[in-house]
């Protein structure tokens, strides 16, 4: 699925297969077996709210929809359920992380075509009833300085009530001049790659004739509660009658000078982020 030479999901659980089976794994019947009735994936392009939702969706019970297939934390997840290998750590997966006989997981495209070398996505997450939702972030300037702004302070993310993450890196007020280039030039690296996993899904979704729910972050940042309320009908199939869902106060990690780097990159790139945003 993927030509990628690279792939952390591949040299994580090595090439082991099970007996009279061949990669990529077609493992839809995990979710009878786990007894899983509703299953469903978040496409993610990263810093685009999808923690938010993830917190809202677990704290209401509709599962517990964490990076599972993220190469940073499958040591940690695999370690969780004891499993060595693809096929094990998906049925355990589902075992474990579900909630309510509902399972769900975040993923970004670049995962996606990892994880399908292993996993036939076709067979086991596509044509098995799971659903799609595909989550984004219409600023794309803002998004990019998210990215930027969390892979120089290594805060990431806040949870209301989970403690406070201190950025020790100092931030600099203004990115406009020339000094600053190389915080420009990383936000303009993450634009590209923002832009590069948004049309490699959508290629993905144009191949099997796919229709995802589609989310933007402004959109739930609005309108929260409808959005929600859409986002559980989306994946139960209906409302649950005790629609009194819980909505988890968490917050966004803002920096005071977010709002400047935007107009620093604006000044800096009219025409470059314009084009951007007329060929996304």
């Amino acid at each position: 699925m993927t030509d990628n030479k690279f792939n952390p999901i591949t040299k994580f659980f090595g090439d082991k297969v099970p007996q009279d089976s061949e990669l990529p794994l077609d493992l839809s019947g995990a979710f009878a077996d786990a007894g899983i009735k509703k299953a469903y994936v978040i496409m993610i392009t990263g810093r685009c709210g999808s923690t938010w939702l993830a917190h809202m969706l677990k704290d209401a019970g509709v599962g517990v929809p964490m990076e599972y297939f993220n190469e940073q934390s499958l040591r940690h997840y695999t370690g969780l359920v004891g499993a060595d290998t693809i096929e094990d750590f998906f049925a355990k997966s589902l075992q474990e992380f579900s909630a309510n006989s509902t399972f769900g997981f975040k993923i970004n495209p670049t995962r996606l075509f990892w994880l399908g070398a292993k996993l036939d996505i076709d067979r086991t997450l596509v044509r098995g009833g799971v659903e799609w939702i595909d989550m984004r972030r219409n600023n794309i300037v803002k998004q990019a300085i998210s990215f930027t702004r969390a892979q120089m302070t290594g805060a990431w993310h806040q949870i209301r009530g989970e403690g406070e993450q201190d950025e020790t890196v100092e931030l600099p007020q203004s990115i406009f001049d020339d000094e600053y280039s190389d915080i420009r030039d990383n936000i303009w690296k993450n634009i590209r790659n923002i832009v590069q996993q948004e049309r490699s899904i959508d290629q993905f979704y144009a191949n099997r004739n796919m229709k995802p729910m589609r989310l933007l972050y402004e959109d739930l940042l609005d309108s929260r509660a409808s959005v929600f309320s859409r986002v559980v009908t989306q994946i139960l199939g209906s409302q649950p009658e005790d629609a009194g869902i819980s909505l988890p106060e968490t917050k966004t990690i803002k920096i005071a000078t977010e709002e400047q780097w935007e107009l620093d990159m604006l000044r800096r790139f009219p025409s470059e982020i314009e084009s951007v945003y007329r060929n996304r």
